[in-house]
């Protein structure tokens, strides 16, 4: 692979995505360079494994899985849509465009249109440029809002979020109540936001113990934030004093 050609993943089902992409294999039918995950179901994809992608190089990722009302495993797709539309919210917020992540769904005897999608998406990351020069970040920079992202992703608080946004696509909540879809992804990304910010601080303190004006410097934000988000990784449990130097408090992940 060239290394001006985008470098792209997908992680395909087993019965649909991976059978389409084996046929077309076996009709030799012409295909981007594309690294391909095989996985039992596309509900099983997390969106750290999405984050990770990116973090080893690639320039856009894909799920490819069974026609919707064909899974398997009845609500796998479902699951892996719901997850790459936060995905791509989140990517949207810390810079980076969502329009690298893409999910599609197709028969296990569908090669032809494997390939068209393969080939669309290839073209629209090529139109993209390579990440991170498309985005005008340095490759730094990148690399420490992924690993953000990948802290937000990996907590509790919106995996649950996520995991109920399916439940309430039908309108209500579980207990029968509406739900205003707008008002719901506002307090979504109110969070994710925060806990976004929050994610910032503890890859900043992998680095090694830092003050809180030494981390609002890192991150771009103001001290008294910095201060505020500290309190609450600290009753968390996520990070702690390290000691204080020069009469300057020093924090430590943990």
């Amino acid at each position: 692979m060239k290394d001006t050609e985008p470098k792209l993943l997908a992680f395909l089902c087993n019965w649909g995505g991976y059978a389409a992409y084996d046929s077309a294999g076996t009709k030799q039918l012409p295909l981007p360079p594309i690294f391909e995950v095989r996985v039992m179901c596309t509900g099983r994809v997390d969106p750290c494994q999405l984050i990770d992608a990116f973090l080893n190089g690639c320039d856009g990722v894909m799920i490819v899985g069974c026609r919707k009302g064909e899974c398997r495993y009845e609500t796998g797709n479902y699951y892996a849509e719901t997850r790459v539309y936060w995905a791509k919210k989140a990517f949207g917020h810390i810079g980076i465009n969502p329009e690298r992540l893409h999910c599609d769904w197709i028969g296990s005897d569908d090669c032809q249109t494997f390939k068209r999608i393969v080939d669309e998406f290839n073209e629209k990351i090529r139109s993209l440029g390579k990440l991170p020069q498309a985005e005008g970040l340095e490759q730094q920079e990148v690399v420490c809002r992924l690993k953000a992202l990948r802290e937000v992703f990996a907590g509790e608080r919106i995996r649950w979020l996520i995991g109920k946004a399916l439940d309430m696509a039908g309108g209500t909540d579980v207990f029968g109540n509406p739900v205003d879809k707008d008002s719901f992804e506002k307090e979504v990304m109110d969070i994710l936001s925060n806990e976004y910010e929050r994610g910032r601080i503890l890859v900043a303190l992998k680095e090694g113990p830092r003050s809180v004006v030494e981390i609002a410097k890192m991150i771009s934000m103001k001290p008294e934030l910095v201060m505020k988000e500290i309190l609450v990784l600290k009753r968390q449990g996520k990070l702690a004093l390290e000691g204080i130097t020069e009469g300057v408090p020093q924090y430590k992940s943990v």
